[in-house]
């Protein structure tokens, strides 16, 4: 069995020599004209050898191979080819009955291609019949929207229908426009559209002047029905005055209309709605009201009194429209005023002037005065210097002419040496003043500490006195200056009198607490107040007055 490599040609002639059986072979070549190689398989059995170890008589010859239209077979030889077996494609294409293009009447068949050139193909009759959807030319109502080709090749057309919007018209209207129907490209459209207005629906599109109106929803606008002109009273107001009134005026609706109406008071037509207290008046109507003018308050002399009585004289009060007036004037006693027509014998007593009398008040007992010699007398001796008021014979206890305003007793370390006194009103204990000041004195120098209030009294002195003859009272000699107090006054002003042109006038017991040289515990002492015949511990460091007594 001989297997032979061959080229396949189409339209070839096939040389074959000595024993190579031959038959009909139909060669086939690619797209680019190459031959395509294929095996073929003969049961010819023949024996091949070199060429070298066989004469060329015997050896086998290979067939020449020509392709047709390829340049030409001439000269054709075993063992040779032309052109490089290239072959020549359109023209194959040509001699098979293909075409590049095709008569009139006629087109390239596109579905029969030559299979050497693409480019070839086929000619059949065409058709001038256009495609599906396209049209030989678009009419009057249509509008072209593109080309095609029909099987001829000739131009076909897309058309569609005109819209009403290419004509300038709209396609429809609703119910809430007006329009005219026109015929375009076979259709109904409508020109002109409007939007229907108020007035279309029988409404007023804005309100007429001076008119009120309800409103209503017609086509999405806001419209108006039931117009009219509103009178005074819809809008509250009043068409005319109303009688004994006064009024604004207000436009309603291009109507004058009155409002804000009342009836004036007497006040807004500067008048009185009543007679003021005390007064007399003229009366007067003012938009029905009863008023009053000229209003006055009479003098005391308009009802037979007079304002005042004469100096140093008094009278029976009387009131006369709000006025104190007075009649019955005379000049009363001293006793009118609690006073005394006289001096009490033996008494001092306070004098003053009572509607031009001299009289007398304030009497009292007039009491020892202690002089600088430490004499006593209950008159006044000019040539001696008084220095106190005696309130304890008895015991020979004196109160000072004057006293300190407000001191601190001080401390507040607790004196030891003196006695304290719990119980309430300390009259049996710690009473000596003058040995409790002595005592507090000498606690203060021993400890470098102040006590003012016992030094104030310790440090006063007088005419006839030196330092430490006076002392801070106890509080039983505070209760004895208490029970002297209106004497002392008495006395005291009987010595202002002296002092008239002479010195500062004494100064009374004040009614408020005074400090005592006896002791209540650490750091408080006992305090007497004048005003209530009391008195009550209290801490060192208190503000309160201070009085010095001596024994002499």
């Amino acid at each position: 069995m001989l297997k032979l490599k061959y080229l396949l040609l189409t339209s070839v002639v096939i040389v074959v020599s000595n024993n190579v059986l031959a038959s009909e072979i139909k060669l086939t070549f690619d797209d680019t004209g190459s031959p395509l190689v294929k095996t073929y398989t003969t049961h010819t059995p023949m024996e091949l050898k070199p060429i070298s170890h066989f004469n060329s008589d015997n050896a086998v010859k290979l067939a020449a191979v020509c392709a047709v239209g390829g340049g030409g077979c001439s000269g054709l030889e075993f063992g040779k080819s032309n052109n490089s077996m290239l072959l020549d494609k359109a023209a194959q294409c040509t001699n098979e009955g293909y075409a590049a293009s095709c008569p009139s009447g006629y087109v390239l068949d596109y579905t029969k291609p030559c299979i050497y050139n693409k480019s070839y193909y086929k000619c059949r009759v065409c058709s001038h019949t256009c495609p599906a959807g396209s049209l030989n030319n678009c009419s009057s109502t249509q509008v072209l929207t593109g080309t095609t080709s029909n099987d001829c090749l000739e131009t076909c057309y897309q058309c569609r229908d005109k819209t009403c919007a290419e004509g300038g018209y709209a396609v429809s209207i609703n119910s809430c426009q007006n329009g005219t129907a026109v015929s375009f490209a076979n259709k109904t459209c409508y020109k002109n559209v409007t939007a229907k207005t108020c007035e279309n629906g029988g409404y007023k599109s804005t309100v007429p002047t001076n008119n009120k109106c309800d409103s209503t929803t017609y086509c999405s606008k806001t419209c108006y029905t039931n117009c009219k002109q509103p009178t005074c009273e819809d809008g509250g107001y009043k068409s005319t005055v109303p009688a004994n009134n006064v009024c604004s005026d207000v436009t309603y609706y291009g109507r004058t209309c009155k409002k804000d109406c009342k009836q004036p008071t007497c006040e807004d037509g500067g008048y009185k709605s009543g007679v003021p207290n005390n007064q007399v008046c003229t009366p007067v109507t003012y938009y029905g009201r009863s008023c009053y003018q000229n209003c006055y308050q009479p003098q005391c002399t308009a009802g037979g009194y007079v304002s005042a009585c004469p100096t140093n004289q008094i009278g029976t009060s009387v009131t006369y429209y709000g006025r104190n007036c007075y009649k019955n004037c005379y000049q009363p006693q001293c006793s009118a005023g609690g006073y005394l027509d006289t001096q009490p014998s033996g008494q001092s007593c306070n004098q003053i002037a009572y509607y031009g009398r001299n009289c007398y008040y304030n009497c009292g007992e007039i009491l020892p005065i202690l002089y600088s010699d430490m004499t006593i007398s209950k008159t006044i001796i000019s040539d001696k210097i008084p220095i106190g008021i005696v309130i304890d014979n008895a015991n020979h206890l004196a109160v000072a002419l004057e006293g300190a305003l407000m001191l601190t007793f001080g401390g507040p370390e607790d004196n030891t040496s003196l006695e304290g006194c719990t119980s309430y009103l300390p009259l049996s204990c710690g009473t000596d003043g003058k040995a409790n000041t002595e005592a507090i004195i000498n606690f203060g120098t021993s400890n470098n500490l102040s006590y003012p209030a016992a030094e104030y009294c310790y440090n006063y002195t007088t005419p006839g006195t030196t330092v430490g003859d006076w002392h801070l009272p106890s509080f039983a000699e505070l209760e004895s200056i208490y029970y002297a107090k209106d004497s002392i006054d008495v006395t005291l002003n009987l010595l202002d009198k002296l002092l008239t042109e002479t010195g500062t006038p004494y100064s009374g017991i004040p009614e408020d607490s005074h400090w005592s040289s006896t002791k209540y515990s650490a750091g408080i002492s006992w305090v007497f107040r004048m005003d209530e015949d009391w008195g009550a511990p209290a801490a060192n460091d208190v503000h309160t007055y201070v009085r010095p007594v001596i024994y002499y």
